[in-house]
């Protein structure tokens, strides 16, 4: 029996760069995050960035743990994927969904070969990583279990599903696959909690605009 489609609020939620889905509780602190973060294997150009992206408090925000199966959603060129696939390589498991390179312009083909050739470069970081489609056949995540995950990663891709069409499709295949989403499903609408929804600040997903 499948579940419902999440609610209509998704309609409006403000354009976000950031978006997570969990199913536990902040984490108190981590040094295999903080030591992931610091790792040489990160692209120095990614981790310039940091001071403007805040991996370390996002993460930790999210409640994040190296135990959790992760789906991170349209990597792009890697960015959290240089954090997530080493931190939950040991305990967990991060599944990258991507875009199919079929009907793409060259742009986009070669953006994916690229990423694609990053994590075969590294198998020590990301020879653990799972791979899959995130489009196909007009499914959304059609390969991930329904109840099978226990956070959908969604970085800077919330703004191109507003403005592209597909933001109630993509919410509800997140909602679909994961573990306990009555625990994770965002309680915010224009960035305030919604009074008639039942949550706590543990428990509220928060739309953060990053650099």
């Amino acid at each position: 029996m499948h579940k419902q489609h999440p609610p209509r609020f998704v309609r409006s939620l403000f354009t976000a760069a950031l978006l997570g889905l969990w199913a536990a509780a902040p984490a108190k602190g981590d040094d295999n995050l903080d030591a992931v973060i610091a790792g040489k294997h990160r692209d120095p150009v990614n981790a310039a960035r940091d001071k403007y992206r805040h991996p370390r408090e996002t993460l930790r925000f999210f409640g994040i743990r190296p135990d959790m199966k992760v789906v991170e959603v349209l990597p792009g060129a890697g960015w959290y994927t240089e954090i997530l696939a080493p931190y939950l390589r040991d305990h967990g498991q991060l599944i990258v969904a991507g875009r199919s390179p079929a009907g793409l312009n060259e742009y986009f083909r070669n953006r994916i070969a690229k990423y694609n050739a990053k994590l075969d470069a590294d198998p020590g970081n990301y020879g653990k990583v799972a791979r899959t489609i995130y489009v196909e056949d007009g499914g959304i995540l059609p390969d991930v279990k329904d109840d099978s995950v226990d956070m959908v990663f969604n970085a800077r891709n919330t703004h191109n599903m507003i403005r592209f069409g597909g933001l109630e499709d993509a919410y509800g295949a997140f909602y679909r696959v994961l573990t306990n989403p009555a625990a994770s499903w965002p309680c915010c609408s224009t960035g305030r909690r919604r009074a008639a929804t039942p949550c706590t600040p543990r428990r509220t997903v928060m739309c953060r605009r990053t650099s």
